[in-house]
């Protein structure tokens, strides 16, 4: 069933008393915490819950179905699987191809995605980080490497605060020190973890 550590009797009673009556979130949280989501519907699609328990769709779920197709995010806002928003989706009639690119648009992704990461480029377009890469290629677009970022906005501080290449150096090896540390802390993080994960 699981790739993980085995369900447990009492775990696999909570998932029949609750899977459907509940959201799987909101089961996640209050019943099965030591689960993750896909665990759960992987676990509930196993036991054979998923063809008994499906929910039917409400009028509220077609009205966020027509306001927010086909943004990412929609199933997990609706409690659903992908393929079952791509379903209703057909059902409802939504267009399935992606909203075309307007100059705007263009001239916004021209705008920052040299100064911006791809998701806050997307977020800020409101479509996905795949799409905006793809038309920053289209567009011939080239995102500068952080380091030469991190250089560039060094030099324009050293410009404007008329400071020394020294103090500029410094300014960059302390980031760099402190972007080390930080990543230090996170591997360390990851690994109790997965220490964690596999006691």
């Amino acid at each position: 069933m699981s790739r993980g550590y085995a369900w447990t009797p009492a775990e696999l009673a909570l998932l029949h008393a609750h899977y459907g009556e509940l959201p799987v979130r909101e089961l996640q949280a209050t019943h099965l915490p030591g689960r993750s989501v896909s665990a759960i519907r992987s676990a509930a699609r196993a036991e054979g819950l998923l063809k008994q328990m499906q929910r039917p769709w409400t009028p509220a779920d077609d009205a966020m179905m027509r306001e927010l197709w086909p943004q990412r995010g929609l199933a997990e806002r609706l409690d659903r699987s992908p393929a079952a928003c791509r379903a209703r989706a057909m059902h409802l009639g939504l267009s399935q191809t992606p909203r075309p690119w307007t100059a705007q648009d263009d001239a916004v992704l021209r705008e920052l995605w040299r100064h911006q990461s791809a998701a806050e480029v997307a977020a800020r377009l409101g479509r996905s980080v795949s799409a905006c890469r793809y038309r920053a290629g289209a567009l011939k677009l080239t995102s500068p490497r952080p380091a030469v970022a991190e250089l560039s906005a060094a030099v324009q501080d050293a410009e404007q605060a008329l400071l020394s290449i020294t103090e500029v150096l410094e300014a960059l090896q302390a980031h760099q020190r402190e972007a080390r540390r930080k990543l230090k802390r996170a591997r360390a993080l990851l690994k109790k973890r997965q220490q964690a994960a596999n006691a």
